[in-house]
């Protein structure tokens, strides 16, 4: 057969130029000239439907290709050249084990003016090698720039972090090592909701270790697509993987050994605010330490406290649990010591316990480097947390 388009002609939204406006003959021909290596006699067939994630196809005699367009015109934003990318490639994915024919999925740079390659965009090229997207045109696209994919989490994360920290405002995703697991913390806000499925792309093809994504449900915003979810797991069909478990934020916590009520207060939010808070770092607040595996989300109120309170409904009880400003992060020692309150803070400042023999208040002294919490993370909320914590008033009100 004659190599045939598919392009659905109706833009994604009303008052969106149609796609035929865009999407010219010479597109077509530098498209068909790039695939086969010279240009050969195609058509094109337009539906009067409306183009979802930029995608268009094009069926051969033996093939099925699936191209993802990237925006045209002016780049206004960073998620302007590249927020389609996700949806074309879950489509593809949902599609491809029903294809009667072999199916390849490429990215195309349509003609545009600006900035294609700041440090988000190439964060998120990067991503869609690591999950085998093909550039068709990055020569055009990313003129003497070398696309690498990551070759492990680590990768991912050590990027993620320094693009975050280039871009206070990109707060969306965050990636932790637990020894046994990856744990992603994804929001499912907008177009957020596509980056966590792409990162689970990225993350679960360099890695065999078993991950657990947990959506992080804010803004009246709802959870991952069913084609979403249903995407990751044709992903990892299609890489022999089956690693990832799709969770929610009511998924328990519950590491306290005294109280075994699953009630949700002990949930992903509070792991990802303190995430949020620190700009993605795990750290111990007394020692240093920032090996993510033994590094924990340590409640200033204690949810065994908050439970207790009959004058708050349950709304405001979860609230306080995940309050950014009620934790701090502690490595495993220094948080069961201050569970049990052989350790606190006044005013920001560390305390030890009298409950201490000398001997122990020497050991405690010698695996504690840092005295006091850092200054940009004190607040009085967080002061205020201490208060509840000590029993009284708290200095500002917390609702």
């Amino acid at each position: 057969m004659k190599p045939t388009f598919y392009v659905n002609r109706l833009g994604a939204q009303d008052k969106v130029p149609t796609v035929d406006t865009y999407l010219t003959k010479e597109i077509f021909d530098d498209i068909i000239c790039r695939l086969f290596g010279q240009l050969e006699d195609y058509e094109v067939k337009w539906k009067e439907d409306r183009i979802v994630g930029r995608l268009i196809k094009l069926e051969t005699n033996n093939q099925f290709i699936y191209i993802n367009l990237s925006q045209n015109g002016i780049i206004r934003g960073r998620d302007y050249q590249i927020q389609s990318i996700p949806t074309a490639l879950s489509i593809f994915l949902n599609e491809q084990k029903y294809n009667r024919k072999k199916s390849s999925f490429y990215f195309y740079f349509m003609p545009f003016f600006g900035n294609n390659n700041t440090s988000y965009m190439q964060f998120f090229y990067r991503m869609l090698k690591t999950a085998g997207v093909t550039f068709l045109n990055a020569d055009y696209g990313l003129p003497g720039v070398e696309i690498l994919p990551f070759n492990t989490v680590r990768d991912i994360i050590r990027a993620r972090n320094e693009n975050r920290g280039a871009n206070s405002s990109n707060q969306s995703t965050y990636i932790t090592d637990e020894g046994e697991y990856y744990h992603i913390y994804g929001k499912t806000f907008g177009a957020n909701q596509k980056e966590t499925t792409l990162l689970c792309y990225a993350v679960s093809a360099v890695t065999d270790k078993p991950i657990k994504l947990f959506q992080i449900v804010d803004n009246g915003s709802t959870k991952l697509s069913d084609k979403d979810i249903e995407s990751i797991s044709n992903f990892e069909d299609s890489i022999n993987k089956h690693n990832i478990e799709v969770l929610d934020d009511s998924y328990e916590f519950d590491n306290d050994d005294s109280d075994t009520v699953k009630d949700n207060l002990r949930n992903p939010k509070f792991v990802y605010n303190l995430l949020n808070k620190t700009g993605g770092e795990k750290r111990c607040a007394l020692c240093g330490c920032k090996i993510d595996s033994v590094i924990q989300a340590a409640h200033i109120y204690e949810v065994n406290q908050i439970r207790k309170r009959n004058d708050l409904t349950f709304e405001q009880k979860l609230a306080l649990a995940t309050d950014i400003d009620n934790g701090i992060w502690l490595c495993e020692n220094h948080h069961k010591l201050f569970d049990r309150r052989l350790i606190d803070f006044e005013e920001g400042h560390l305390i030890i316990s009298n409950n201490l023999n000398d001997e122990d208040k020497i050991f405690v002294q010698e695996i504690t480097t840092i005295t006091e919490i850092e200054p940009q993370f004190i607040n009085d909320r967080m002061l205020a947390f201490f208060d509840m914590r000590a029993g009284i008033p708290p200095r500002v009100v917390l609702s």
